[in-house]
């Protein structure tokens, strides 16, 4: 496949997170005192609640069965998106998709790593005359994704959604030069996972908040790519806050 192939197919670009949870209504109520998240509930067996007022939608979930996790990415050809993922080793958890190749699929990497492809539809529009959203202090804004084999997952994103990497840096490092979301893959790791952080435009407010909502404050260290503070909410979840230095 060539990378006109691959534009054809997915912009590449984050378009749903899914994050699990313990207790979905508690971990809401914490990141709404903390951040101002407005959400849109769902409750059938477990609850989720839908993010509504981040610009990327943001899902807390406390499906038991679903990963700590979960990247989903839009895709004009679901069912092509499964033949790659699976002819570069990957595999499919579960999938409906449509004879046309809209619909959804719930996939992993080659090295494990969960990701979701879905033709964009309607479902998640908000009415127009909806109440009127406020504007959230923070939200997701950089992830991580931490693998075994760099070289693998380069060549595997590379095709499946395009992405285009900046030339390697130090520790294994390899950050996608074509996200609107910040993402970076590290190589060299025992087991593959996802870490993500909170893009906030004031940390200093955020961290003392974090401990008055029954979570863990961390104490906020200054790095080239801005603060940062490592805290836990009062589920335990570890929830990193960074605020971004000028560049990043």
């Amino acid at each position: 496949m060539t990378i006109s192939d691959t534009d054809a197919l997915t912009t590449g670009q984050l378009g749903i997170v899914h994050l699990r949870v313990a207790d979905a209504d508690r971990a809401y109520a914490f990141f709404h005192g903390l951040l101002d998240w407005q959400s849109e509930p769902f409750r059938e067996g477990f609850t989720a609640h839908y993010i509504v007022n981040t610009r990327r939608l943001t899902v807390l979930t406390d499906d038991p069965d679903a990963p700590p996790v979960r990247l989903f990415f839009p895709m004009n050809d679901v069912a092509r998106g499964v033949e790659l993922v699976t002819e570069l080793g990957g595999r499919v958890d579960n999938q409906e998709v449509a004879a046309d190749g809209g619909g959804w699929a719930r996939v992993r990497d080659s090295q494990g790593i969960p990701l979701g492809l879905w033709r964009p539809n309607d479902r998640y529009r908000r009415d127009d005359d909806a109440e009127p959203m406020a504007e959230p202090k923070g939200e997701l804004g950089y992830i991580t994704l931490h693998v075994p084999d760099a070289a693998e997952a380069v060549a595997f994103y590379e095709t499946v959604l395009g992405w285009r990497f900046q030339p390697p840096r130090g520790a294994d490092y390899h950050h996608v030069d074509n996200s609107e979301v910040s993402i970076g893959l590290y190589g060299g790791h025992d087991e593959s996972r996802v870490t993500w952080y909170v893009r906030v435009t004031d940390i200093a407010p955020l961290v003392p908040k974090v401990a008055e909502l029954g979570g863990t404050a961390g104490a906020i260290t200054e790095s080239r790519s801005g603060l940062s503070a490592t805290c836990t909410d009062d589920q335990g979840m570890t929830v990193l806050l960074w605020q971004p230095a000028a560049g990043y």
